[in-house]
C-alpha cells in the first residue's frame, strides 16, 4: 500500500489510519473495523473482547496502575455535492476515503477524512503494536456508534474495565485538555400525511454550499441551519400551493449544510405568484460566502394535505444556541435540526439537543415536544447520555499537564466543551473513574472539509506516550 503520509510522524500512527481509510465505517456500520481489531490483537497474541454491538476491548500488559485508551471506530459520512452522491454511506462504501496531503494538512477528496475518530483508533493501535513503549497495563476500548447516540459506550461490559484512570482520545484542539462536556439528547418527529392529487405545476427550492460542521462544536459561531432557511423560504412558496417534499442534512449532530424542497401549484398563474414573491426576497449571510439558493420548474409529484402545520411546527421549534455561560463564554444548551426527510407521506425530522444544565435539558425537551403535539407530530425521545462533570482533584489531569509541558515547553490549557464525548459514560460505569480528554487538532469535522493538522498529531502524540511513561510506576 502506498502511503500520502510517508515520511511523516507519528509514521506507524499514520499508516494505521490510512489503512483505517480504507474501511466504510459509518455509524452502524462498524463490523469490519471490529473484524480488523479482532485480527490485529490475534496476531500479536493480545487478549481481546468483541461484544454483539461492535465493541473491541484490546489488553497490552504493562507496569503499574491500568489505564484505559478509548475511541470510537465510526464516523460522519459527508461528500461535497461536487461528487453528485445522493447518498453518503453508499459513496464511502464505494469509493472509501481518499486522503490527500496538503502541507501540514491531512484532508479527503471531496469527503469527511474519518479523523474524528479515526485518529483515537490508529494511536491505540500504535501503542499495541510497539512492546518497546513503556506503559501501565493498557485497556484500549474501541467504541461504535458514538456518532448516533454514544450506543457503544452503554453497551461496553463494565466487567471487562478494571482501570479507574481513563484517556478519551475525542478532542479536537491540541494543547488543550478536555475535562468535562454537555450531556445531549436525540429526538425524532413524526407525522404521517394524507397526499393529494398531482398538481398542474412545481417548483424545486434548492439551498445548498452552507457551511455546516459540529452541531457541538461550531454551533455558536454565525452559521445558517439549511433546513431552517430552506423552510422559512418554502413556507412563503407554498402560499397558493401545497408542499410535495422536503429533504436536508446527513446527520443530526452535524449543522445542515443543504436542503430541497418541491412545492405543487394548481395553475401556471399560482406558480407565476410564487416566483415573484421569490424574485422580491434579499438574502444577507455575509457569514456564509457559497450559500447557493436556487428555484426552478419542475415535474409536480403527489403533494402533502395539510403541509402547512410542517412549516408552523418549524417556525415554533427552538433552533441554535438556547443559554449561555455569559462570564467564561461557553454554549450551555443548543438544538440543532440536523436532518429531515419526506417518504411518501411520511415525515421526520431528527433533532439533538445539548445542555449542561441538567434542568435545561428537560425544559428544551419539553418545549420540542410541546410545539411537535400542537402541530400533529408526535415526538419520540431517543437515544440520551450523561454530561461528565470537572472534577477537582485529578491526578490523570496533572500528569498530562506536565507531559505537555515536557513536550512543548508550554503551559496545557483545560476546556468544557458543549459536544458530547463517552467520558460521561463511562463515568457512571466505573466508580471513582479519573478520565480526561486528548486530541490532536482537526478542522471542520462532520464537513467534506474535514482536515487534520499533522503537526498537532505529532505532538498529541508524543505526549500520549510521554504520560504513558510518567503512569508506568
Amino acid at each position: 500500500m502506498t502511503y500520502v503520509t510517508e515520511g511523516r510522524q507519528p509514521e506507524k500512527a499514520l499508516r494505521f489510519f490510512e489503512e483505517l481509510c480504507a474501511i466504510p465505517r459509518p455509524s452502524g456500520g462498524e463490523a469490519k473495523v471490529a473484524d480488523r481489531l479482532c485480527e490485529f490483537a490475534k496476531a500479536r497474541g493480545l487478549e481481546y473482547h468483541r461484544d454483539e454491538l461492535g465493541d473491541v476491548v484490546i489488553k497490552r500488559p504493562g507496569v503499574g496502575e491500568p489505564l484505559m485508551l478509548q475511541g470510537h471506530t465510526d464516523m460522519v459520512c459527508a461528500v461535497a455535492p461536487e461528487k453528485g452522491a445522493g447518498d453518503a454511506i453508499a459513496y464511502l462504501a464505494e469509493h472509501g476515503v481518499k486522503p490527500i496531503l496538503d502541507g501540514d494538512l491531512l484532508h479527503a477528496d471531496g469527503t469527511t477524512l474519518g479523523a474524528d475518530n479515526g485518529v483515537a483508533v490508529a494511536m491505540m493501535l500504535a501503542i499495541l503494536d510497539s512492546p518497546e513503549l513503556k506503559a501501565p497495563p493498557l485497556e484500549c476500548v474501541f467504541t461504535v456508534q458514538e456518532e448516533t447516540g454514544l450506543f457503544g459506550a452503554k453497551a461496553v461490559d463494565p466487567s471487562l474495565i478494571t482501570a479507574r484512570r481513563m484517556i478519551n482520545l475525542d478532542s479536537e484542539k491540541d494543547g488543550m485538555l478536555t475535562v468535562s462536556c454537555a450531556g445531549g439528547c436525540r429526538i425524532a418527529i413524526e407525522r404521517e400525511f394524507s397526499v393529494s392529487e398531482v398538481g398542474e405545476c412545481a417548483l424545486r427550492l434548492d439551498v445548498s454550499g452552507l457551511l455546516g460542521g459540529h452541531s457541538g462544536e461550531q454551533i455558536h459561531l454565525p452559521r445558517e441551519n439549511a433546513i431552517h432557511l430552506c423552510a422559512r423560504i418554502a413556507g412563503l412558496l407554498r402560499i397558493g400551493g401545497r408542499l410535495a417534499w422536503i429533504r436536508g442534512g446527513e446527520a443530526d449532530n452535524a449543522i445542515p449544510r443543504s436542503c430541497s424542497a418541491l412545492i405543487v401549484y394548481s395553475s401556471a398563474e399560482r406558480m407565476a405568484n410564487a416566483k415573484n414573491r421569490f424574485a422580491e426576497l434579499k438574502f444577507d449571510y455575509p457569514h456564509e460566502p457559497e450559500l447557493k439558493i436556487t428555484l426552478h420548474d419542475a415535474a409536480p409529484e403527489p403533494a402533502l394535505a395539510d403541509g402547512e402545520d410542517l412549516f408552523e411546527m418549524l417556525a415554533a421549534l427552538p433552533n441554535g444556541v438556547q443559554a449561555r455561560d455569559e462570564k467564561n463564554g461557553f454554549v450551555l444548551t443548543s438544538l440543532n435540526c440536523g436532518v429531515i426527510s419526506t417518504d411518501g407521506g411520511k415525515l421526520r425530522a431528527t433533532l439533538s439537543l445539548r445542555s449542561s444544565v441538567a434542568e435545561n435539558m428537560v425544559a428544551l425537551k419539553e418545549t420540542v415536544i410541546a410545539a411537535a403535539e400542537k402541530f400533529g407530530f408526535k415526538a419520540i425521545v431517543g437515544a440520551e447520555y450523561p454530561g461528565w462533570a470537572f472534577r477537582e482533584v485529578s491526578p490523570l489531569r496533572d500528569t498530562l499537564m506536565s507531559a505537555w509541558k515536557r513536550v512543548t515547553g508550554e503551559e496545557m490549557k483545560v476546556q468544557s466543551i458543549h459536544a458530547g464525548l463517552e467520558c460521561g459514560l463511562f463515568s457512571a460505569k466505573l466508580d471513582g473513574l479519573d478520565a480526561v480528554a486528548l486530541g490532536p487538532t482537526i478542522h471542520d469535522c462532520h464537513t467534506p472539509q474535514e482536515s487534520l493538522d499533522l503537526g498537532s498529531l505529532e505532538r498529541t502524540w508524543k505526549t500520549l506516550v510521554a504520560a504513558l511513561e510518567m503512569l508506568a510506576k
